[in-house]
């Protein structure tokens, strides 16, 4: 099961604001998946050992309906974390720097 939400306040963020995930897609401000849920962003409800992650905008844009979240000390930073991490067209991070 997968609802998210548009509008309201999440509109009224600045785009700046957004959270994006390592390969550069919106997340979505509130979501929620199998039960679990996030309003602000990236979250870890599951307690995923790769870090946070979201439910993107575009599925699309990430070829998943969810991504892991950039840092939010470094969001422009890629890291090829966990070991051998590839993107969904099989780029490394040494492609974005």
């Amino acid at each position: 099961l997968l609802r998210g939400t548009s509008g309201g306040a999440a509109a009224n963020r600045s785009l700046s604001e957004k959270r994006k995930t390592w390969n550069g897609c919106e997340c979505k401000k509130e979501w929620v998946m199998d039960d679990m849920t996030c309003n602000d962003f990236c979250c870890n409800p599951d307690a995923d050992t790769l870090g946070e992650w979201c439910v993107v905008e575009s599925p699309e844009c990430e070829d998943s309906d969810f991504g892991y979240c950039t840092s939010t000390n470094s969001p422009t930073t890629c890291r090829d974390t966990p070991t051998g991490w590839i993107d969904a067209e099989g780029d490394r991070c040494g492609v974005y720097a």
